[in-house]
């Protein structure tokens, strides 16, 4: 017969679908990224340091070992340590770092650490050690509470952080010194800080006191 020829039979090769990549652990991010705080690049550290921060930061009792957040903050606190303060560059590096080991590793590298950045580092990293120690679950040690709450008395950090300091390291007793501080005259985030503190102190009877102060200031 003359019909037309066969057409030839195509056969599809299935392919076994190829396993989507695994998203590594913080363990292993923080373990890549710790080399490159040696990096040559001042922009390339940094952006290992905030990684390292947010991959301990974020983590889950017992996802991290211990002995990793050692590790970290050591290699963290080396790299602080051969930095300079050549340039605005590595002023902010400097920070990162006192931010990240005292607010997101932790440990007690970072407890020591937070100590030392208060008693020894330049005003910039002495505010920055004390906002990060205000972080929730920081690094800190009663060496270091004491520091703080030395540098909130002299009025040597912003004053929106002074009456926050005088509370957390002192709780109830310390009601008088925030109310002397609400006394003074601040600037309008310095006021409104100390109204926080004080109504935080769970006192109904403050009540007056901080409405009649924020009144005349303007700021209710």
């Amino acid at each position: 017969g003359g019909g037309p020829p066969a057409k030839p039979r195509v056969i599809v090769k299935l392919e076994a679908p190829k396993p989507e990549p695994k998203e590594p652990t913080r363990e292993e991010t923080v373990v890549s990224l710790l080399p490159r705080l040696e990096d040559e690049e001042l922009a390339a550290r940094l952006t290992a340091i905030e990684r390292i921060g947010e991959a301990l930061g974020g983590s889950e009792p017992g996802e991290v070992s211990g002995e990793l957040r050692e590790r970290a903050a050591v290699a963290l606190i080396d790299a602080y340590t051969e930095t300079g303060d050549a340039s605005p560059e590595k002023v902010e590096l400097k920070r990162s770092i006192v931010r990240t080991v005292i607010a997101k590793v932790g440990g007690e590298a970072a407890k020591s650490f937070a100590g030392e950045t208060l008693d020894h580092g330049t005003d910039t990293v002495k505010v920055e050690a004390v906002r990060a120690m205000l972080a929730p679950g920081a690094a800190k040690s009663p060496e270091a509470n004491r520091k703080a709450l030395e540098l909130a008395r002299a009025g040597s950090i912003p004053e929106e952080l002074r009456a926050t300091v005088l509370r957390r390291m002192l709780g109830k007793k310390g009601e008088g010194e925030i109310l002397g501080l609400f006394q003074q005259e601040l600037s309008p985030a310095g006021i409104k800080a100390c109204a926080v503190e004080l109504q935080n102190l769970g006192k109904p009877g403050l009540m007056g006191v901080i409405l009649s102060r924020l009144d005349e200031k303007g700021l209710l």
